[in-house]
């Protein structure tokens, strides 16, 4: 089984710049999300409760566990195979 990098220094990480990337309103973009479990969304729905997986961007609580907030993810990409990469990182927590 292939191994994860560990996880960077949070200095680091917070002197690294953001690589954003604007995309115009006709870019079709995939996604696969939960519409049962805990913690339900919508296809077009941000999802407030996490962190779900270990690259998840939501923060936890003061005991360390998930929980939730008003910080929102959307997974969603340009192309199918990398959905799919995305949703299966949270399938476990999810």
């Amino acid at each position: 089984m292939a191994k994860l990098p560990r996880e960077p220094d949070l200095d680091r990480l917070r002197a690294a710049e953001p690589n954003l990337i604007n995309l115009g309103s006709e870019q079709l973009l995939h996604r696969i999300y939960n519409r049962g479990g805990g913690h339900p969304t919508l296809w077009n729905s941000f999802r407030y409760y996490g962190p779900l997986s270990r690259f998840d961007h939501h923060l936890v609580d003061n005991h360390g566990d998930p929980c939730l907030q008003e910080r929102g993810i959307f997974y969603a990409a340009t192309d199918v195979p990398t959905t799919v990469a995305e949703f299966s990182n949270t399938i476990d927590g999810a």
